[in-house]
C-alpha cells in the first residue's frame, strides 16, 4: 500500500510538473522578446557556477527595476514551480525512508528482497524509483 501511495503521489507530481511546464511564461522558459529583455535578472543555472554571480544580478537601477517587474509578472508561476520542487524533494525523502524502513524491518512481513521477488512489488518498486 505504501508503494502504491508513493507511486500515486509521484504521478500527481509529474502531472503537475507537466501542467506547469505547459503554462510557463516565455520569459521564464528563455524564449521571446521578454526573455531577452529580462535576461539580466532571470539568469539560468550557470549563475550558480561562479562565486558572487547572484549578488551581481541586480546591481544597477535598471536591473533592480527589471527584477521588480519580473517579480510582479512571474510571482505566481515561480511559487507554483517552487511548490513542485518541494513536492519532488519530499517524494525523494519519503521514498528513501520507505526503503530504509523496509530494510530495517519496520514492515514485519515485508523485506526489500520480498518486494523485489514479488512480480507486483517489483513493478511498483521500479515505477516508484523511475519517477525520480
Amino acid at each position: 500500500r505504501t508503494l502504491i501511495r508513493l507511486l500515486s503521489r509521484g504521478h500527481a507530481i509529474a502531472a503537475e510538473l507537466q501542467r506547469v511546464a505547459d503554462t510557463l511564461p516565455a520569459a521564464i522558459s528563455g524564449v521571446g522578446p521578454d526573455a531577452i529583455r529580462l535576461a539580466p535578472v532571470l539568469p539560468d543555472f550557470a549563475v550558480f557556477r561562479s562565486e558572487g554571480a547572484i549578488d551581481r544580478v541586480a546591481t544597477t537601477a535598471e536591473h533592480v527595476e527589471l527584477d521588480e517587474e519580473s517579480r510582479e509578472l512571474h510571482a505566481e508561476h515561480a511559487k507554483r514551480l517552487f511548490r513542485i520542487l518541494v513536492a519532488i524533494q519530499k517524494y525523494a525523502v519519503d521514498l528513501a525512508r520507505f526503503f530504509q524502513d523496509l530494510d530495517s524491518g519496520v514492515y514485519v512481513s515485508r523485506s526489500v528482497e520480498g518486494v523485489i521477488c514479488d512480480a507486483d512489488g517489483a513493478q511498483l518498486a521500479a515505477e516508484v524509483v523511475g519517477l525520480l
